[in-house]
């Protein structure tokens, strides 16, 4: 996994999408939007994905 985040990291400095530190980090430091209620599993079951 490290391995493949230090190829990403690489390529994006290559290809110029970043060239900071500080645009890395506005670039992966963007929250996920939150998923809708409608789309979760109801909580018995998520209880017994990890129970």
């Amino acid at each position: 996994m490290a391995q493949m985040l230090r190829r990403a990291v690489e390529r994006g400095a290559v290809a110029g999408r970043w060239s900071t530190f500080a645009q890395l980090e506005e670039i992966a430091g963007t929250v996920p939007k939150p998923v809708e209620e409608k789309y979760l599993p109801p909580p018995a079951v998520q209880g017994s994905l990890f129970n």
